[in-house]
């Protein structure tokens, strides 16, 4: 070896290693005033965020995982790296790459492969076109035009996703099939699970956990319904809401996280920085296996399928200069993603809203980057305000662009460039309890039935003679006259639902529904005296009115109870947790 090529040789090492160096202070540099920037937003935001849980990763590594502030409150319990939050609606992403797993290793299954020929011929909506053409791609990106979960879903419904799959023959069309986008992510990807469930024989939480969490060594993540019974689930961040009224905080009762046993493929998985940050990584791979090779399947996730919606009244993320100072607009749904732009870069991201935890994800496909955050509340107008103000300083960290916010507008973001409208309606003032039932408390008494949400039950309490109801997993609580006529109050435990006002119709003098209205353009909930939607049988049957005894027995068959009821005006601003009311719109 020559002199002169030895020494060009050590020029270049040395070079490069200079540059390695550079690059590396630079990174830690960057992760330092992102550390900084992190802690300055809570500090200014302490009153929304009591833990943060944060991940970001570029070009397949995992660069920053922290977690900040307490996951309990009470006790003073610190969040760190690997305390696991409620991820709600991120879930959806799970369960399309799950489907992506599946299809990926199949030759009989698509995208397009009409549901009923997995499902099998008994399965069916309520149109006969839709049954036909519905497909998975419909489910995931929310092309079904079908009604969502009423507020009654609060109760948690006492069924399988079997059964779920065979009630949505009763959900009612709110527009018309593939006509535009209608968030009714509880149905629809609660139906998605059970397909994965169908095309494998297992259930969607074991095939979770087999084929995404144990190879990305996802140690950690589990699901929310877990909560109830592992006592090893120690590093777990508590919730918080914020009663509506009196503006304190309400921790969150872990009964509430009964109802997402059946929804798990819509929102039911917990997890925490570290795990989400190989998740990431995974979905920037484009679902690599083993082999190192992507899941053609994944792109679809990242292709828009329905355009943006502006009719759509829980959308609202388009920012447009002048009102900012850069460049954000969501194109479309993807498959459990929604696809956009940001600062001329494609973004593709998912939140998630739900029991007080909000969590956003944000990946650059193009640029192998990625963030994840998560908060434990308190919420009630379920902003994410604090997200979206670390994501965008994430985004321009791995763009290598300027930022545009800093640690003055990040603290009242968004102003100074947009403020929020005040409500251009009023709110109304909530109905006035009475003291005295205007008829005998018995004739209140009896088993009402809806074939979409199940059975409600109401009874007169033996020990205090009080009128009572039973409903689905949780709903437990007292029956309230109001100063209204033919109308009633179903209230239960503050920290966990909302109250319910219910509206009764009469047939010859005596109660044969309970009406809970609708905000347009749902329809009500009908819930018919005497008809009985029991787990078994497919027999439908007519039972007795009840003492408030459970039964649990056959299906239904038959249109939707009460489908043609007049929408009655719904009411608001109920000093609890009225911000329960909005769940089932976001999750």
């Amino acid at each position: 070896m020559s002199k002169t090529f030895v020494v060009l040789l050590a020029t270049l090492v040395a070079v490069l290693s200079r540059e390695v160096a550079a690059t590396a202070t630079t990174l830690e540099e960057e992760l330092h005033d992102l550390d900084n920037f992190v802690q300055t937003v809570l500090s200014c935001r302490s009153d929304s965020v009591p833990g943060l849980s944060i991940a970001v990763v570029r070009n397949g590594d995992v660069v920053f995982a922290k977690g900040y502030g307490r996951r309990d409150s009470n006790r003073g319990l610190p969040v760190n790296n690997r305390t696991l939050f409620g991820i709600a609606s991120l879930t959806k992403s799970f369960t399309a790459a799950l489907l992506a797993d599946i299809l990926a290793e199949r030759d009989d299954v698509t995208w397009d492969t009409p549901l009923v020929d997995i499902l099998g011929e008994e399965f069916r909506f309520q149109d006969e076109f839709r049954t036909k053409e519905a497909t998975l791609r419909d489910l995931l990106a929310h092309k079904m035009g079908l009604q969502k979960f009423h507020q009654l879903l609060a109760f948690g419904m006492d069924a399988d996703r079997a059964e779920l799959a065979r009630r949505a023959r009763y959900f009612s069309q709110v527009r018309p099939f593939r006509s535009g986008f209608y968030y009714s992510s509880f149905l629809l990807y609660t139906l998605a699970g059970h397909v994965a469930e169908r095309l494998t024989g297992k259930p969607y939480e074991q095939l979770l956990r087999e084929r995404i969490f144990l190879p990305l060594g996802m140690s950690d993540t589990t699901f929310l319904s877990d909560a109830l019974e592992d006592h090893n689930l120690s590093n777990f961040a508590e919730s918080y809401v914020v009663h509506e009224k009196e503006g304190y905080k309400l921790l969150v009762s872990r009964e509430m996280y009964r109802m997402t046993k059946l929804f798990a493929p819509d929102a039911g998985v917990a997890s925490n920085a570290a795990d989400m940050a190989r998740y990431m990584v995974y979905l920037l791979r484009g679902g690599a296996g083993p082999d190192g090779q992507p899941n053609g399947l994944f792109q679809e996730a990242y292709t828009v399928q329905f355009p943006a919606d502006p009719r759509a009244e829980d959308r609202g993320r388009e920012i447009f200069r002048p009102q900012f100072p850069v460049g954000v607009m969501d194109r479309g749904e993807g498959l459990g993603m929604i696809v956009g732009n940001y600062r001329g870069y494609k973004r593709v991201y998912q939140e998630g809203k739900l029991f007080g935890f909000t969590s956003l994800m944000t990946l650059f496909p193009d640029q192998s980057g990625g963030v994840f955050t998560a908060v434990n509340g308190p919420v009630f107008n379920f902003d994410l305000d604090v997200h979206e103000v670390l994501h965008y300083r994430v985004a321009d960290l791995l763009l290598g662009l300027d930022p545009w916010l800093n640690t003055t507008t990040a603290c009242t973001y968004p102003q100074p460039w947009s403020t929020r409208p005040a409500s251009s309606q009023p709110v109304p003032k909530p109905p006035a309890i009475s003291r005295d039932f205007p008829r005998d408390k018995r004739d209140y008494v009896g088993s009402y039935g809806n074939r979409v949400f199940g059975n409600l039950t109401i009874y007169l309490s033996p020990t205090d003679d009080s009128l009572r109801f039973r409903a689905g997993l949780i709903g437990r609580g007292v029956v309230l006259p109001l100063n209204v006529t033919n109308s009633v109050l179903l209230k239960g435990p503050p920290d966990m639902f909302a109250p319910v006002q219910v509206f009764l119709e009469e047939e010859g003098g005596a109660i044969r529904r309970l009406v809970v209205p609708g905000v347009p353009p749902e329809p009500p909930v009908v819930l018919e005296r005497g008809l009985k939607v029991p787990d078994g049988d497919g027999i439908r049957q007519k039972v007795p009115d009840g003492d408030g005894t459970g039964q649990k027995g056959g299906r239904t068959s038959g249109a939707v109870s009460g489908a043609e009821t007049v929408v009655y005006g719904a009411w608001g601003d109920y000093p609890l947790l009225a911000g329960f009311l909005l769940v089932l719109a976001c999750i």
